[in-house]
């Protein structure tokens, strides 16, 4: 393989490894990266391209721990949650996805990332992760 094809293979698996961090869809990615989705599907498969993932999420494995139990608790909270509650508990249920997809990534697992486009949040589900990042940062 020529070099200059290399480089280029390169640039397109990191390309959909920060987009693998970032939940965006494999179309998304295939636009940015200016490849087919077939393509980018099999650079995620390639242990390269995880290597690369887990790599990146590495410094924040302590952090995914902590998170581990509030994950557990938020779905505590939204099993027994009412249309009373100020959370809602689809919010935390969709934040609990999220963190079981970015748990996986660390871990070197491929995931097929959402067809719809980047990550929607909610304010409720902003307000959720900023609330559980304050709390898992002051202690």
């Amino acid at each position: 393989m020529p070099k200059r094809a290399k480089a280029e293979k390169e640039k397109k698996r990191r390309t959909v490894a920060k987009a693998a961090i970032a939940g965006k869809g494999t179309k998304v990615v295939a636009k940015e990266a200016g490849c087919s989705v077939r393509h980018v599907q099999r650079l995620q498969a390639e242990p390269e391209t995880q290597f690369l993932i887990t790599e990146a999420l590495a410094p924040q494995r302590d952090e995914l721990r902590k998170l581990a139990t509030q994950v557990i608790s938020a779905i505590g909270g939204a099993l027994k949650a009412t249309k009373t509650d100020k959370a809602d508990h689809a919010a935390r249920l969709r934040a609990v996805a999220r963190y079981n997809d970015v748990v996986e990534l660390a871990q070197g697992k491929v995931s097929e990332a959402n067809e719809q486009g980047p990550m929607k949040v909610t304010w409720e589900e902003f307000c959720l992760m900023y609330k559980a990042r304050k709390v898992t940062t002051n202690e």
